[in-house]
C-alpha cells in the first residue's frame, strides 16, 4: 500500500513539472524554426489554425474541429510557405504566404500528415496547374465549379496526389454540401503531429 501511495505522488509531482515546462512555453519558443525543428515540417503536412476575432470563433464551432481556416505546408527554398484560399476582399486568390505570416494572429495551431509519402514533384506540378487557372474563392461554397473554398481547396490537392478524396463526410452549410475541416482531420490517414493552444 505505501508503495503505492510512494508511487503516486511520484507520478503526480513528473506530471506537474512537465505540465509547468510546457506551459512556460511562449510564442518565440514556437517560432517557426523551433516547431520545424520538434515535428519536422515537410510539404504537404496540413496545417489549421484559429484566431481570436468573430468570424474564426463562428467557423470553429460549425463543425467542432476548433479551427477556422487551413493550409498546405511547402517547404521551399525561400523557407515553409502556406498554400491556401480565404475570404478575403482585397485578395480572393490562390495565396503562399510565409510560415510565420501564416500563423501570426492565431490563438491555435496544429498540423497534421499524410500517411502514405507524398510525391513532391507531383504536388508542385499540382500548384503550379492552379496558380496558372488563377482560382478563385468559391464564395457560393459549390463542390462543383470552377472556384475553390479553403477545405476544398485541400481536398482537391489530395484527391490530384492520391486519387481519392480527403474528406470523409459532407457537412450541410446553407442547403449545401460542403467539405468541413473537422471532415478532413477525421480521415483515418492523418496523423496529428503538432497542436498548441495559445489561450489555456
Amino acid at each position: 500500500m505505501i508503495i503505492r501511495v510512494v508511487a503516486i505522488l511520484f507520478l503526480l509531482i513528473f506530471a506537474s513539472f512537465e505540465a509547468k515546462k510546457f506551459i512556460s512555453k511562449s510564442k518565440e519558443d514556437l517560432s517557426v524554426e523551433n516547431i520545424k525543428k520538434e515535428i519536422n515540417l515537410e510539404s504537404g503536412d496540413i496545417i489549421l489554425k484559429r484566431e481570436d476575432n468573430e468570424l474564426s470563433n463562428y467557423l470553429a464551432t460549425f463543425d467542432s474541429s476548433g479551427y477556422s481556416h487551413i493550409g498546405l505546408i511547402i517547404d521551399t527554398k525561400y523557407g515553409l510557405k502556406v498554400l491556401h484560399i480565404d475570404i478575403d476582399e482585397k485578395n480572393d486568390e490562390l495565396q503562399i504566404s510565409d510560415f510565420n505570416d501564416f500563423v501570426n494572429f492565431s490563438t491555435k495551431i496544429a498540423v497534421y500528415r499524410y500517411k502514405d509519402e507524398i510525391d513532391v514533384k507531383k504536388l508542385s506540378d499540382i500548384i503550379n496547374d492552379l496558380q496558372k487557372s488563377n482560382t478563385k474563392f468559391d464564395y457560393d461554397f459549390y463542390l462543383n465549379n470552377d472556384k475553390l473554398y479553403s477545405t476544398e481547396l485541400i481536398n482537391y490537392i489530395y484527391s490530384k496526389l492520391f486519387g481519392e478524396d480527403l474528406y470523409t463526410y459532407l457537412s450541410s452549410f446553407y442547403e449545401k454540401d460542403e467539405i468541413s475541416i473537422n471532415s478532413i482531420i477525421k480521415n483515418p490517414k492523418l496523423e496529428k503531429k503538432f497542436e498548441i493552444d495559445f489561450k489555456f
